[in-house]
């Protein structure tokens, strides 16, 4: 069994989002802040269950737009919320069990994707790894991967995997 999860936590695919065409989802707007509430609720409900099943850490890598999206305010004291620097590139090496994703997307050029980009709509077009189209779950899930890290839960938009 985990006992250490990392939740992955990016906004455009959490429940309730719609957001506005080409506009991105931008802190400060209306879209943003149901965001960034639902996504509190979806995180504090996952975390509740995790605990009753037996995990002993959950942990929150805010990564929309750089971080400082979810309010600490707003989450379940026994979440770890994370400093977003660097832990792309890491992933805690080693620190946790698994990951479960929450709020992720439909890559950039997925028909009827909502608010479906990569990375950024104004200056990345696509990804590629080994020959084939990625967003942004692939990456964090290969990174992940990479670091002998499964990923083992995905809730976000329907398209996005």
């Amino acid at each position: 069994m985990y006992k250490r999860i990392l939740l992955l936590c990016d906004l455009e695919g959490i429940n309730h989002v719609v957001g506005v065409p080409y506009e991105g989802l931008l802190s400060g707007t209306e879209q943003w802040e149901i965001a960034r509430r639902q996504a509190a609720r979806e995180l504090n409900a996952a975390a509740d269950a995790l605990f009753d099943a037996g995990v002993t850490e959950v942990a929150l890598w805010d990564n929309h737009g750089g971080g400082k999206n979810i309010d600490p305010a707003d989450l379940d004291e026994r979440i770890d919320l994370l400093d977003p620097k660097g832990l792309r590139l890491s992933f805690a090496a080693g620190k946790y069990d698994c990951v479960c994703f929450f709020g992720y997307h439909a890559m950039e050029g997925t028909l009827g994707g909502v608010l479906a980009h990569t990375m950024s709509s104004k200056t990345v077009q696509y990804y590629k790894l080994n020959g084939r189209y990625i967003g942004e779950v692939d990456m964090d899930s290969a990174i992940a991967a990479s670091h002998g890290i499964p990923s083992v839960f995905f809730a976000g938009g329907n398209l996005a995997c």
